[in-house]
């Protein structure tokens, strides 16, 4: 029809009365015959006529719009010319590769079902009755071109709008999807099997979810989700969130995100779980945080699942150092709990390195305090005892040092009397000079050095079986 392709109808009766036609070509289709004639049903539609014959037909028939171009109803100058009064006069309605001008459709007690369809201006989302379709769904394979959204449309906060259908199955949304105020009580996305979705911006504010919701391999440029309560299982997973924000929300069964990406490498913020419940299990597997994760202030039941996580950390974190160690710690925590001993010890590590950094901007160096000096000598020997082999090389070079020192005063090409200290190590010496092993194991005039040496050695070899002992047990 030649009004399906002009997207902006500036003639409103025309396409008012080409509609029209179009509703009754369908249901006197050739070969067809009916208990009514055309033109009592062009009377019905257009004018407010009563035929109790036709109204008991219309609620059973439905009326399938294919590649129509709805416009604005805005631009109608007279109200009888607005096309939304004809479907008032429709029970079951299936738009199908229609595109869409107007932000809403403010019909009830009608059957709707969008098949492959365009919105291309804001779109309103409501709670509209489903015609069946085998998806069982209201939105199927369309594209939002603007903003999309659903709230409660009053001032108050405690007032819920129910969205009480499925809505969406392998839809594509360009711009934002935004809930506010909203009870959902089936499931959101129902996409199929290897579709890739897209959000540019997902917004869920002040929103009960009481059934599942999935995002599997979707694509949300940001995603903004607070004060949500999610009543049944919610499922992320091999999706990638250019940006994430999430706040003081309460998951009450499984929280799975696995196989995700949150965040674009040295851009964005961190990923912030901040005031977040979990009240059953949380899996975080083969997840990537490319700015960083703060997990320090959320509240779980179980310890969650970080098996395979990466965490890429954002530059200038000195304001959040204590954070991202109890982070870590919660993490190492988690892998103790059920034995994973390697992994541990790797968070332990991001643990202590934490620690070491925050001491650095206290001004609490190896310098300046006894416990900085501490943390700096362990992070030297062996990174906090996860590293055996730095000990293991320390101990031969110790080794070596002694050795040929000893070699270099025996044959008398050094001597500690041509050196101005000498003095000094006179003293040093005579104040060794009760350990009498040192005698058997040092030449005259080596006893301090020969001590410092096995004492640095005894240290290393700790170091080393305390490596050892956390690859295997902690």
């Amino acid at each position: 029809m030649s009004f399906s392709h002009h997207p902006y109808f500036t003639e409103p009766e025309l396409f008012y009365e080409t509609l029209v036609e179009y509703i009754l070509d369908l249901i006197f289709q050739p070969d067809t015959r009916r208990d009514f004639h055309r033109e009592d049903v062009k009377d019905y539609l257009v004018n407010d006529s009563r035929n109790n014959a036709i109204e008991d037909f219309l609620k059973e028939y439905p009326i399938v719009f294919t590649e129509i171009h709805f416009p604005n109803t805005e631009t109608s100058s007279l109200i009888y010319k607005d096309y939304s009064i004809l479907f008032k006069k429709l029970s079951k309605i299936h738009f199908n590769y229609c595109h869409f001008y107007v932000g809403y459709l403010e019909l009830e007690n009608i059957e709707y079902f969008f098949q492959d369809c365009e919105f291309h201006e804001n779109w309103s989302l409501q709670d509209l009755p489903i015609l069946e379709n085998v998806n069982d769904v209201l939105y199927q394979q369309c594209i939002f071109h603007k903003n999309t959204s659903c709230s409660n449309r009053s001032l108050s906060t405690t007032i819920y709008y129910k969205l009480k259908c499925r809505q969406f199955e392998s839809c594509t949304f360009k711009k934002s999807l935004e809930f506010y105020n909203v009870i959902i009580d089936k499931s959101l996305f129902n996409n199929y099997d290897g579709f890739e979705m897209n959000i540019n911006e997902l917004v869920l504010e002040d929103c009960i979810i009481n059934d599942k919701l999935e995002l599997i391999k979707s694509n949300i440029q940001n995603a903004k989700i607070e004060n949500c309560n999610f009543e049944k299982t919610t499922k992320f997973v091999m999706s990638n969130f250019n940006a994430f924000k999430i706040k003081q929300c309460t998951f009450s069964d499984f929280a799975i995100l696995d196989d995700c990406k949150f965040g674009i490498e040295k851009e964005g913020d961190i990923v912030d779980f901040e005031y977040v419940t979990f009240l059953n299990s949380a899996n975080f597997r083969n997840t990537t945080f490319c700015n960083g994760l703060l997990f320090d202030r959320t509240n779980t039941k179980e310890s969650p699942n970080f098996l395979g996580i990466k965490i890429i950390e954002p530059e200038n974190v000195e304001q959040i150092l204590n954070r991202l160690r109890e982070t870590y710690r919660i993490i190492k925590y988690s892998f103790d709990k059920i034995g994973n001993t390697i992994e541990a010890n790797k968070f332990y590590e991001y643990e202590m390195n934490k620690y070491k950094q925050e001491l650095k901007v206290k001004n609490k160096l190896w310098y300046n305090s006894q416990e900085g000096f501490v943390f700096a000598f362990n992070s030297f020997i062996s990174n906090f005892g996860q590293k055996w082999h730095k000990p293991f090389m320390l101990i031969i070079v110790a080794l070596l040092v002694r050795y040929f020192s000893l070699l270099l005063v025996k044959n008398d090409i050094i001597s500690c009397s041509t050196i101005k200290i000498c003095h000094i190590v006179e003293f040093l010496n005579e104040l060794v000079e009760p350990l009498s092993f040192l005698k058997t194991i040092s030449a005259n005039g080596m006893e301090f050095v020969t001590l410092i040496c096995n004492v640095f050695i005894g240290i290393c070899i700790w170091h080393t079986v305390i490596a050892f002992k956390r690859h295997t047990k902690r």
